[in-house]
């Protein structure tokens, strides 16, 4: 399976744009700080879901997920890395 590596530092960034035809996304944080995410990239911090270093966040429309959506990343502090696996048809 491949995937690809985005560093995600205290300005929003962008991790997975809009793809109608994923349905699925999984965000792994091989980084050393947390990662928010959100769709929205405005309040990510304030608004957004916590991926805590080590840890794997996986949507998947089959669950209700919304896997399409773009989706945007934040560190509080720092910088991490995400390691980004998108599942389409």
């Amino acid at each position: 399976m491949s995937y690809r590596a985005i560093t995600v530092t205290t300005t929003p960034t962008v991790i997975a744009s809009y793809n109608p035809r994923r349905i699925s996304l999984t965000i792994v944080n091989v980084g050393n700080n947390d990662v928010y995410i959100s769709i929205d990239p405005q309040n990510i911090i304030a608004n957004g879901f916590p991926i805590p270093s080590g840890m794997i966040l996986t949507l998947t429309r089959e669950d209700g997920d919304k896997a399409e959506y773009a989706f945007y990343a934040q560190t509080l502090t720092g910088s991490s890395e995400l390691r980004i696996q998108e599942g389409v048809v």
